[in-house]
């Protein structure tokens, strides 16, 4: 991917500054454009941002979230709101299943792109693509994170597996799609040569040696990723 400096002519940049409210710094002045400056906005209990939407949606259109826990904070404020957000709701319904929306945490674009690419059939899932067995009756699913939910038997796994699936395709119908990225310091499995969304088991990660190494994502990988 190449990426270019944009340049912005004099006249149009002093016009967008004449424009733009909130485009000086400090000014000695005491008046009512003073609380504009941003001197003044950050030294207030809720900062106010001089942004201008390039987009906006209605109350009842459906909001599609994915990636870091950011996303998480992100669909719970909207839910609270009364916004349709499918994925959080579909959480609260299966609480057998996810008993805190962390299951649903993404931290690179690999891990989401490959949760979208199973859950719209562009790929089908084999189990031995993501999970691992950890002891005799417990399994890892490696593109999920860790916690009281995972390990655990296999059936219990591949059933949160398919409801993660089945709330993901709603990503098709979605008026607003989120995608909070997280980490550029991934896992990658040299058996299924894939990416991870965690830290692999240590146990399994010991005893096969050579497995499992993390990899730095470069701006290149990850755009290409997202532009999938």
């Amino acid at each position: 991917t190449n990426f270019t400096m944009n340049t912005i002519e004099l006249s149009s940049a002093l016009s967008n500054r004449k424009q733009n409210p909130f485009s000086f710094w400090h000014k000695d002045t005491e008046d009512q454009d003073d609380k504009l400056h941003a001197s003044t906005r950050l030294k207030q209990d809720f900062l106010k941002l001089g942004i201008q939407p390039s987009f906006s949606f209605r109350k009842n259109d459906s909001i599609f979230t994915m990636g870091s826990c950011f996303a998480r904070r992100l669909e719970n404020t909207w839910h609270k709101k009364g916004i349709d957000v499918p994925t959080h709701k579909g959480m609260i319904e299966n609480r057998s299943l996810f008993k805190t929306s962390i299951s649903f945490n993404k931290y690179n674009t690999y891990s989401m792109l490959y949760e979208l690419q199973w859950a719209l059939n562009e790929e089908g899932f084999s189990d031995e693509q993501s999970f691992i067995q950890v002891s005799e009756s417990k399994f890892m699913d490696l593109q999920l994170v860790p916690g009281d939910f995972n390990p655990a038997d296999y059936d219990s796994l591949l059933a949160r597996k398919k409801t993660i699936f089945s709330l993901s395709k709603h990503v098709i119908k979605a008026k607003v799609i989120t995608l909070t990225l997280g980490l550029i310091e991934v896992w990658y499995d040299n058996k299924t040569e894939r990416h991870l969304n965690m830290v692999p088991d240590i146990k399994t990660a010991i005893k096969e040696k050579g497995r499992f190494e993390l990899r730095l994502l470069n701006v290149d990988e990850n755009v290409a990723n997202l532009e999938s």
